[in-house]
């Protein structure tokens, strides 16, 4: 087959036209590569629900710790109040130095009717630490000497001389702000449906409205003797 003269002639035209392609084609490959790169270097976003606290059962310090084993690597729910525990440098500041020392820490759990013998438990997780100078600390997420819902991971730490524990952190609720399950006396708890049919739980009255969910049952439910009582400043049922 014979090609036309036209299309196999080396023109003006032609060796301008092989030209600009020579330029630019190693740029235009040069910018699909990297922007096909940059959409390969995106990260994966794994939505994760929020752990549910095993039995959703607010729990005490003195409880978990009382009996450890039932509550390792489990996600609970602790009732508590903060304090921050600090090391900070010895250097001597003079009369003129207001402050000179720098100081690092972490936050330690106490239960909220904490007394003299009362455990503690320090929460560990990422920002979950205080540092500053000594005139001047900042603590993150997690502010010492408030009460806060915190739910973690209970853990065990082994050593030589015996075993620790701590929470790693998941997430809190400054008790201040909404707990529907906060009380100071019993007169403050009522019974509410918890699970929409038989299920009972014990509420604060003011949040009565927003939890309860009654439902129709296709069973009878047990008439229950338990009373909503307010215990270690948690509304709960009691036999």
């Amino acid at each position: 087959m014979q090609v036309p003269s036209q299309l196999s002639t080396v023109t003006t035209v032609s060796k301008i036209i092989a030209a600009i392609l020579f330029i630019l084609l190693p740029f235009v490959g040069f910018y699909a590569g990297t922007t096909y790169q940059k959409q390969l270097d995106k990260p994966f976003i794994i939505l994760v629900p929020s752990p549910i606290p095993k039995n959703n059962e607010i729990l005490t310090i003195f409880q978990i710790l009382d009996n450890p084993t039932l509550y390792l690597d489990e996600t609970i729910q602790l009732r508590v109040k903060t304090k921050s525990r600090l090391v900070c440098t010895e250097r001597a500041c003079g009369p003129d130095i207001e402050c000179c020392n720098t100081c690092s820490g972490s936050i330690y759990l106490l239960d909220i009717d904490n007394t003299t013998n009362n455990p503690q438990l320090p929460l560990k997780g990422e920002n979950i630490s205080c540092s500053g100078m000594d005139c001047n600390i900042t603590c993150t997420t997690i502010q010492p000497n408030e009460e806060y819902l915190i739910t973690g991971i209970f853990h065990q730490i082994d050593h030589s001389y015996g075993p620790t524990y701590e929470l790693e952190y998941l997430s809190h609720t400054n008790i201040a702000v909404s707990d529907p399950f906060y009380c100071t006396n019993s007169n403050e708890c009522v019974t509410y449906s918890s699970d929409n049919c038989c299920g009972l739980g014990a509420i604060n009255q003011d949040y009565l409205e927003e939890y309860n969910q009654p439902q129709i049952c296709e069973r009878v439910c047990p008439i229950l003797s338990s009373q909503p009582v307010c215990l270690n400043n948690t509304c709960t049922l009691k036999e």
